[in-house]
């Protein structure tokens, strides 16, 4: 998905309702509720700057496009565009911390309320991989794209959740 189109989506998906103390239709700028997700304004050059800094990354196109759009949500979207929450860039951070089996991703989005994650494979290629993670088995491919994780969130396309094994109920 291209830049111009990735921000679009992001867009759609983050749109001011009526209920909103913003203006209808209009895309928010600040921390802002929007349906049910409370999302944050774009990342700054500062902010991507220092999540680089802080995990020694270079951000890949695709997650740049998506965040000088949206900074991250601090809720899930609603349960029909995924129940996914793509974290703010200060939430980000290596999978050699606390959840097993995320060495060498950078996780940056979670499913419900940390249900399980998901975690990019960052490097200089033009694709960013998105792996599920849920902390007892091996991580597993879902998206060859960044671009292609976040329409599949907004579609609830059920590829990217956890299996029924994953979720301990197999």
């Amino acid at each position: 998905m291209q830049r111009t189109a990735l921000r679009a989506a992001a867009e759609r998906q983050y749109r001011c309702y009526p209920d909103d103390d913003d203006a209808p239709g209009r895309v928010c700028r600040a921390p802002s509720k929007v349906g049910r997700a409370w999302v944050r304004p774009p990342a700054t050059t500062d902010e991507i700057l220092s999540v680089e800094s802080r995990l020694g990354i270079v951000l890949p196109d695709d997650l740049r496009a998506f965040y000088s759009c949206i900074g991250g949500a601090d809720e899930p979207t609603p349960l029909e565009n995924g129940w996914m929450r793509f974290w703010p860039l200060d939430r980000w951070e290596n999978g050699k911390g606390e959840v097993k089996n995320a060495a060498g991703l950078t996780l940056l989005a979670d499913h419900g309320i940390e249900s399980w994650w998901y975690g990019a494979q960052i490097s200089a290629r033009a694709e960013t991989p998105i792996f599920i993670v849920d902390g007892i088995r091996p991580s597993r491919l879902v998206a060859g794209s960044f671009a292609v994780f976040f329409a599949a969130a907004l579609g609830n396309d059920r590829s990217i959740y956890a299996t029924p094994l994953e979720r301990g109920a197999g």
